[in-house]
């Protein structure tokens, strides 16, 4: 069971350090091009046939997540005549909640983002592979000193453990 353990927490681990990988990546992608990833269905509510509208997109440094939804029409126009630019809600170090709300005669459009920016997910999915890496170094440390079989410092007694009795191994 320890030794899965063991295994899932390397996996784990790697995984962390591939996104972090793909974080830094589009960080810098970020501030050259926006990037984004749209899915709808179609939905009604009290007769008004919406799109439920779930977005992803990459921009200046931020990834952002929204939701919300769109009349059909005005989904399926070629774009949205004169809308208010997006609300902020609030701002702190890079992270941003932002409302976008436009309601006139028949197009309604009501979306929610949350922007995380990508020093913070750079440096989330750093610190799994960093603590494993130190955790993996200083395993390797004691290991040189340590007694094979039950772990017991043997810098004093370099021949045998004073702990189980085993010989220490052969160096060569």
């Amino acid at each position: 069971m320890r030794r899965l353990l063991g295994i899932l927490l390397n996996m784990a681990t790697a995984f962390s350090l591939l996104l972090c990988l793909a974080a830094v990546f589009f960080w810098i992608r970020s501030q050259q091009v926006a990037d984004g990833l749209t899915h709808t269905h179609r939905i009604a509510s009290d007769g008004v046939p919406l799109r439920r509208v779930v977005d992803v997109e990459t921009k200046d440094g931020r990834l952002g997540i929204g939701v919300g939804y769109v009349s059909v029409p005005l989904f399926e126009s070629r774009g949205i005549p004169n809308y208010p630019p997006p609300h902020i809600v609030w701002s702190h170090f890079g992270f941003r909640h932002r409302r976008l709300s436009y309601h006139a005669m028949k197009h309604i459009l009501e979306m929610w983002y949350l922007e995380v920016p990508f020093w913070f997910l750079t440096l989330a999915f750093a610190l799994p592979p960093i603590f494993g890496l130190t955790s993996y170094l200083r395993k390797r440390k004691r290991s040189r000193t340590a007694c094979p079989t039950c772990g017991y410092d043997m810098r004093a007694t370099p021949e045998r453990c004073p702990e189980c009795g085993t010989a220490a191994p052969i160096s060569i």
